[in-house]
């Protein structure tokens, strides 16, 4: 027969098994409720426009048109005062060598507003495959941009540039712009077409440059009689964003003297500026050169 002592024992290892057992179902259920809590990425709003896969960011793979689904719901019109677009949703998958980032590019209409939201997430497969915290951005505006979609406006977050599909994007060739007798004007080919002024070429490098997303390139050709660092010679300058493999891009220029391909020099630079006159500035240039391409004279050209 068992003591007391024992009996008191025995029920004192059976409480405590209980009180693990009872604690252990509280904490799966308290990981359910935290589960549930937990944002969903992606979380998709609307109709699911897809996936876009970018390449070597410069090109997209996207063989159901996400993207011209997501710009069919932006530019969605309804016969409701109080609806200005559709809702929908695109998931742009940006991949690096051992990093990554998903973006997951929301519209909604919102008191007849179309709302645009960027919500992100990045991993490193160096860090045992570690996904980094989960961002939301709001955006201003979403356009179209050579071929692709440009989100930009977003507060704390870069551009965002979804380039066109592979096969169906080449380099931009924004056209050429001449200084002759110190008169500043647009002289085609162009591309885009309203790129047909000094303004819209010069805006044309500028948008390159601030996606750093795609190649585009500028001509600009100046006489013997408009100045600089010798007079005597006619110079003419190709100006070239080139969009890296795998993010950032560089920027450098060619000076041809008096239309001479063995008179070429190619000159790297670090930066693009924009002028307070609406004109385009190189900055951080090899050798500390300066090459400044001015606005139109008059100012319509």
């Amino acid at each position: 027969m068992a003591t007391p002592t024992k009996r008191a024992g025995i029920g004192c290892w059976v409480l405590a098994i209980l009180v693990v057992v009872a604690l252990g179902a509280g904490l799966v259920g308290f990981g359910k409720v935290l589960g549930q809590a937990t944002t969903r990425f992606p979380t998709i709003v609307g109709q699911n426009c897809g996936t876009v896969h970018l390449i070597h960011m410069t090109q997209s793979d996207d063989p159901n048109h996400a993207a011209l689904c997501l710009w069919r719901a932006y530019t969605y019109t309804s016969s409701s005062a109080s609806a200005s677009c559709r809702a929908a949703t695109l998931v742009l998958a940006v991949n690096g060598i051992d990093t990554g980032q998903t973006h997951v590019i929301t519209i909604q209409s919102n008191a007849g507003r179309c709302a645009l939201t960027d919500t992100t997430q990045g991993y490193s497969a160096s860090i045992r495959g570690r996904t980094l915290p989960i961002n939301t951005y709001a955006c201003a505006s979403l356009r179209q941009q050579f071929g692709g979609l440009l989100l930009s406006g977003c507060h704390g977050e870069r551009n965002i540039y979804i380039p066109p599909p592979a096969g169906e994007q080449a380099s931009t060739v924004c056209g050429t712009i001449t200084n002759a007798n110190h008169m500043v004007s647009a002289a085609g080919p162009a591309q885009p077409a309203d790129a047909s002024t000094v303004a819209g070429i010069e805006d044309c490098l500028w948008q390159a440059y601030v996606s750093c997303a795609y190649d585009a390139s500028l001509n600009y050709e100046v006489d013997a009689t408009s100045g600089g660092a010798d007079p005597t010679n006619a110079r003419s300058y190709t100006l070239f964003l080139e969009a890296y493999p795998f993010g950032g891009c560089g920027f450098s220029y060619v000076e041809t003297v008096n239309h001479d391909s063995q008179s070429q020099t190619r000159i790297k630079c670090a930066k693009l500026a924009r002028q307070a006159d609406g004109g385009l500035a190189t900055q951080g240039c090899d050798e500390g050169v300066r090459l400044v391409i001015p606005p139109a004279t008059p100012p319509n050209l």
